[in-house]
C-alpha cells in the first residue's frame, strides 16, 4: 500500500518556508530541457546527445494569505536597483523519497494577482540553475 500525506511536502527558497499552499496540484518541478537531445538524419540514423542542461523550473502556489507570498514579494530581481537574489532552493516529500535541491535558485516575478468570491492563488515560478532531481517513490 502506498500512503501520501500532503502535509508532509515541505521546502524552502532562499530560507523561506513553503507555508499555506493552495488546494490541487500545488508544487510542479520540470527540467526546462530534456536530459538527451535527438536528430533522425535524412536517411534515418539516430544521433544522441546528453545534454549538459540542469536548469528546471518550480511552480509553487499558495493561498493568497499565505505568509510566503510576502517573503517572495521581497525577493523578486529588480534591474533599476540592481537586485538580484538568488539562494537554495530545497523540495523534501517525507512521504518517500522525491528530492529537489538547486543552488542559486532565483524568482522569475511577481505572482499574478486574482481576486474573487473564494480563496485564489498565488502562483511563483522559481528557475533551478543546476538542479539536482530524484523524482522517487513511497518510502519504506
Amino acid at each position: 500500500m502506498y500512503k501520501y500525506n500532503p502535509k508532509r511536502v515541505t521546502g524552502s527558497l532562499m530560507n523561506i518556508a513553503f507555508e499555506g499552499l493552495m488546494d490541487g496540484v500545488f508544487i510542479t518541478v520540470e527540467k526546462v530541457e530534456k536530459a538527451v537531445l535527438t536528430h533522425v538524419g535524412g536517411s534515418g540514423e539516430l544521433s544522441a546527445v546528453l545534454n549538459a542542461n540542469t536548469l528546471a523550473k518550480a511552480t509553487l502556489t499558495f493561498v493568497q494569505g499565505s505568509p510566503t507570498n510576502d517573503a517572495f514579494s521581497k525577493k523578486v530581481p529588480n534591474a533599476a536597483k540592481n537586485f538580484f537574489p538568488t539562494g537554495v532552493f530545497q523540495l523534501n516529500d517525507l512521504n518517500g523519497n522525491t528530492v529537489v535541491n538547486s543552488k542559486d535558485a532565483f524568482i522569475e516575478d511577481f505572482a499574478k494577482i486574482d481576486f474573487g468570491k473564494e480563496i485564489t492563488g498565488r502562483q511563483w515560478t522559481i528557475y533551478l540553475p543546476e538542479a539536482d532531481i530524484t523524482a522517487g517513490g513511497a518510502g519504506s
